[in-house]
């Protein structure tokens, strides 16, 4: 509970799964993260509400939208060129997808516009399509910079 994500100002709720993660790394200095399980259809909106309120400007995603015949995560990004309208005036369109010569990655490009504050913000969407999905690892995790 201490290390988990609240949601301010969500007439839904506060909840969301998601955490802030600090790692020291050697030189002293502390990466903050926050790690969130991929969104469902019905949390979508709320998805992209934190990646507002925690000021993110890169989104890693560690799993495929499918995996062996089963939703992994819903695809809360929209097609290139194309737009997801939330509603009050919140809105997420992708501007660039490319994907490297290998096929395991793709990188995304997407504008988030909240005209309530006025704020338009592009974030960069990296998506790794080669990510094992072992035991050990929860392959539906999101780190957020």
């Amino acid at each position: 509970d201490c290390t988990r994500v609240i949601l301010l100002g969500n007439e839904d709720g506060d909840y969301i799964n998601a955490n802030y993660v600090n790692m020291e790394i050697p030189n002293g200095k502390i990466n903050r993260y926050i790690a969130a399980q991929g969104p469902l259809a019905t949390t979508v909106k709320d998805f992209w509400r934190m990646v507002q309120q925690e000021s993110s400007h890169l989104i890693v995603m560690l799993t495929t939208v499918m995996e062996r015949g089963r939703v992994k995560c819903h695809q809360y990004w929209p097609a290139c060129d194309e737009t997801l309208d939330m509603g009050d005036n919140f809105s997420v369109k992708c501007i660039s997808e490319n994907a490297d010569c290998t096929g395991s990655v793709v990188d995304r490009s997407v504008i988030m516009t909240d005209g309530k504050t006025g704020e338009t913000r592009t974030i960069q969407h990296m998506q790794y399509l080669a990510w094992p999905g072992k035991a050990y690892l929860k392959a539906n995790e999101f780190l957020l910079i």
